[in-house]
Protein backbone atom coordinates (compact mmCIF):
# COMPACT_ATOMS: atom_id res chain seq x y z
CA UNK A 1 0.00 0.00 0.00
CA UNK A 2 1.50 3.42 -0.55
CA UNK A 3 0.00 6.22 0.73
CA UNK A 4 1.00 9.71 0.61
CA UNK A 5 3.04 11.27 3.72
CA UNK A 6 2.41 15.38 4.14
CA UNK A 7 -0.12 17.74 3.67
CA UNK A 8 -2.13 17.57 0.01
CA UNK A 9 -0.25 20.57 -2.68
CA UNK A 10 -2.98 23.01 -1.10
CA UNK A 11 -2.26 22.55 2.13
CA UNK A 12 1.66 23.20 2.21
CA UNK A 13 3.30 26.47 2.88
CA UNK A 14 4.29 27.35 -0.48
CA UNK A 15 1.04 27.29 -1.73
CA UNK A 16 -0.43 29.25 0.82
CA UNK A 17 2.26 31.73 0.46
CA UNK A 18 1.89 32.18 -3.27
CA UNK A 19 -2.14 32.52 -2.91
CA UNK A 20 -2.08 34.93 -0.39
CA UNK A 21 0.93 36.74 -2.45
CA UNK A 22 -1.40 36.66 -5.75
CA UNK A 23 -3.92 38.58 -3.76
CA UNK A 24 -1.89 41.60 -4.21
CA UNK A 25 -1.64 41.38 -8.08
CA UNK A 26 -4.48 43.89 -9.09
CA UNK A 27 -2.77 46.54 -6.50
CA UNK A 28 0.66 46.35 -7.84
CA UNK A 29 0.26 47.75 -11.36
CA UNK A 30 -1.18 51.41 -10.63
CA UNK A 31 0.78 54.13 -8.65
CA UNK A 32 -1.74 55.22 -6.54
CA UNK A 33 -4.24 52.31 -6.18
CA UNK A 34 -7.64 52.86 -7.07
CA UNK A 35 -9.58 52.56 -3.94
CA UNK A 36 -12.43 55.27 -3.44
CA UNK A 37 -11.14 56.76 -0.31
CA UNK A 38 -7.55 56.31 -0.54
CA UNK A 39 -6.80 60.36 -1.28
CA UNK A 40 -8.54 61.56 1.24
CA UNK A 41 -6.40 59.03 3.52
CA UNK A 42 -3.19 60.09 1.59
CA UNK A 43 -4.25 63.64 2.27
CA UNK A 44 -4.97 63.10 6.03
CA UNK A 45 -1.53 61.15 6.07
CA UNK A 46 0.32 64.24 4.19
CA UNK A 47 -0.91 66.50 7.00
CA UNK A 48 -0.08 63.71 10.04
CA UNK A 49 3.74 63.81 8.64
CA UNK A 50 3.87 67.65 7.66
CA UNK A 51 1.71 69.59 9.93
CA UNK A 52 4.44 70.39 12.25
CA UNK A 53 6.77 71.28 9.82
CA UNK A 54 4.42 73.85 7.98
CA UNK A 55 3.13 77.11 9.25
CA UNK A 56 0.45 77.38 6.91
CA UNK A 57 -1.03 73.85 7.94
CA UNK A 58 -1.37 74.89 11.76
CA UNK A 59 -3.69 77.41 10.49
CA UNK A 60 -6.32 74.72 8.56
CA UNK A 61 -5.54 71.30 9.67
CA UNK A 62 -5.25 69.71 13.67
CA UNK A 63 -3.79 66.28 14.13
CA UNK A 64 -4.91 64.63 16.76
CA UNK A 65 -3.67 60.87 18.04
CA UNK A 66 -6.78 58.79 18.31
CA UNK A 67 -7.49 55.26 18.83
CA UNK A 68 -9.44 55.06 15.44
CA UNK A 69 -9.44 52.15 12.45
CA UNK A 70 -6.78 54.11 10.79
CA UNK A 71 -4.35 54.27 13.90
CA UNK A 72 -2.11 51.00 12.56
CA UNK A 73 -1.62 52.85 9.50
CA UNK A 74 -1.22 56.15 11.04
CA UNK A 75 1.57 54.68 13.02
CA UNK A 76 3.06 52.51 10.16
CA UNK A 77 3.20 55.69 7.50
CA UNK A 78 5.65 57.68 10.09
CA UNK A 79 8.55 55.53 9.24
CA UNK A 80 7.87 54.01 6.03
CA UNK A 81 7.12 57.73 4.45
CA UNK A 82 10.55 58.81 5.87
CA UNK A 83 12.01 55.86 4.19
CA UNK A 84 10.05 55.50 0.76
CA UNK A 85 8.31 58.88 0.38
CA UNK A 86 4.20 58.93 1.21
CA UNK A 87 2.73 57.54 -2.30
CA UNK A 88 5.11 54.09 -2.12
CA UNK A 89 4.90 53.74 1.38
CA UNK A 90 0.60 54.16 1.18
CA UNK A 91 1.12 51.14 -1.75
CA UNK A 92 3.21 49.11 0.33
CA UNK A 93 0.70 49.35 3.33
CA UNK A 94 -2.45 48.71 1.09
CA UNK A 95 -0.85 46.15 -0.88
CA UNK A 96 -0.36 44.19 2.91
CA UNK A 97 -4.23 44.48 3.34
CA UNK A 98 -5.70 41.52 0.70
CA UNK A 99 -2.18 39.71 1.42
CA UNK A 100 -3.08 39.44 5.13
CA UNK A 101 -6.45 39.05 4.69
CA UNK A 102 -6.38 36.02 2.39
CA UNK A 103 -3.79 34.29 4.69
CA UNK A 104 -5.78 35.28 7.50
CA UNK A 105 -9.39 33.35 5.87
CA UNK A 106 -7.11 30.32 5.27
CA UNK A 107 -5.57 30.11 8.66
CA UNK A 108 -9.09 30.11 10.07
CA UNK A 109 -9.96 27.35 7.67
CA UNK A 110 -7.37 25.51 9.23
CA UNK A 111 -7.78 26.17 12.74
CA UNK A 112 -11.81 25.23 12.13
CA UNK A 113 -11.38 22.35 9.73
CA UNK A 114 -7.81 21.10 11.49
CA UNK A 115 -6.15 21.53 7.51
CA UNK A 116 -6.85 23.53 4.86
CA UNK A 117 -10.05 21.77 3.25
CA UNK A 118 -10.03 22.66 -1.01
CA UNK A 119 -13.16 24.64 -0.46
CA UNK A 120 -11.70 27.17 1.29
CA UNK A 121 -10.07 28.50 -2.24
CA UNK A 122 -13.56 28.70 -3.15
CA UNK A 123 -14.48 31.27 -0.35
CA UNK A 124 -12.05 33.94 -1.55
CA UNK A 125 -13.46 35.39 -4.50
CA UNK A 126 -16.36 35.95 -2.27
CA UNK A 127 -14.16 38.91 -1.06
CA UNK A 128 -16.35 41.35 -3.77
CA UNK A 129 -19.51 40.39 -1.93
CA UNK A 130 -17.78 41.50 1.78
CA UNK A 131 -16.57 45.05 -0.13
CA UNK A 132 -20.08 45.26 -1.52
CA UNK A 133 -21.41 45.00 1.79
CA UNK A 134 -18.67 47.32 3.48
CA UNK A 135 -19.74 49.83 0.68
CA UNK A 136 -23.55 49.56 0.80
CA UNK A 137 -24.08 48.75 4.64
CA UNK A 138 -21.09 49.59 6.89
CA UNK A 139 -20.51 53.50 5.60
CA UNK A 140 -24.26 54.14 4.89
CA UNK A 141 -25.20 53.14 8.98
CA UNK A 142 -21.53 54.55 10.32
CA UNK A 143 -21.08 57.74 8.19
CA UNK A 144 -24.77 58.06 6.34
CA UNK A 145 -23.25 58.41 2.76
CA UNK A 146 -22.75 55.47 0.39
CA UNK A 147 -19.61 54.86 -2.15
CA UNK A 148 -20.20 53.56 -5.42
CA UNK A 149 -19.69 49.77 -5.87
CA UNK A 150 -19.10 49.01 -9.93
CA UNK A 151 -17.98 45.71 -11.07
CA UNK A 152 -16.40 45.30 -14.44
CA UNK A 153 -17.27 42.48 -16.26
CA UNK A 154 -14.58 42.09 -18.36
CA UNK A 155 -12.02 42.51 -15.91
CA UNK A 156 -13.49 40.14 -14.06
CA UNK A 157 -13.51 37.51 -16.84
CA UNK A 158 -9.75 38.55 -17.34
CA UNK A 159 -9.00 37.93 -13.63
CA UNK A 160 -10.98 34.61 -13.84
CA UNK A 161 -9.45 33.67 -16.43
CA UNK A 162 -5.64 34.96 -14.79
CA UNK A 163 -6.68 32.41 -11.65
CA UNK A 164 -7.50 29.74 -14.11
CA UNK A 165 -4.44 29.59 -15.76
CA UNK A 166 -2.50 29.71 -12.55
CA UNK A 167 -4.66 26.95 -10.80
CA UNK A 168 -3.91 24.74 -14.02
CA UNK A 169 -0.37 25.79 -13.67
CA UNK A 170 -0.66 24.25 -9.81
CA UNK A 171 -2.57 21.68 -10.83
CA UNK A 172 0.38 20.68 -13.33
CA UNK A 173 2.51 18.55 -10.77
CA UNK A 174 0.27 15.99 -9.21
CA UNK A 175 -1.38 16.01 -12.81
CA UNK A 176 1.97 14.89 -14.19
CA UNK A 177 2.85 12.62 -10.92
CA UNK A 178 -0.54 10.50 -11.46
CA UNK A 179 0.39 10.33 -15.42
CA UNK A 180 3.60 8.54 -14.57
CA UNK A 181 1.82 5.97 -11.47
CA UNK A 182 1.40 3.16 -13.19
CA UNK A 183 -2.39 2.01 -12.78
CA UNK A 184 -1.69 -1.29 -9.83
CA UNK A 185 0.41 1.27 -7.65
CA UNK A 186 -2.78 3.87 -7.80
CA UNK A 187 -5.43 1.33 -7.22
CA UNK A 188 -3.61 0.07 -4.48
CA UNK A 189 -3.34 3.70 -3.14
CA UNK A 190 -7.08 4.14 -2.81
CA UNK A 191 -7.80 0.58 -1.62
CA UNK A 192 -7.76 0.90 1.69
CA UNK A 193 -9.05 4.27 2.13
CA UNK A 194 -12.43 4.60 3.78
Amino acid sequence: MMQREGPEWWQGRAFVVAVALAAMIPLLWPTVPPLVDLPGHMGRYRVQLSIDANPWLNGWYDFQWQLIGNLGVDLLIIPLAKVFGLELAVKLIVLTIPTLTVGGLLWIAREVHGRIPPTALFALPLGLLVAWCLLAIVNVKAFGWRLPFHVFPLQLIELLAVAMAAALCAAALPVARLARMQPATLIRTFVNER
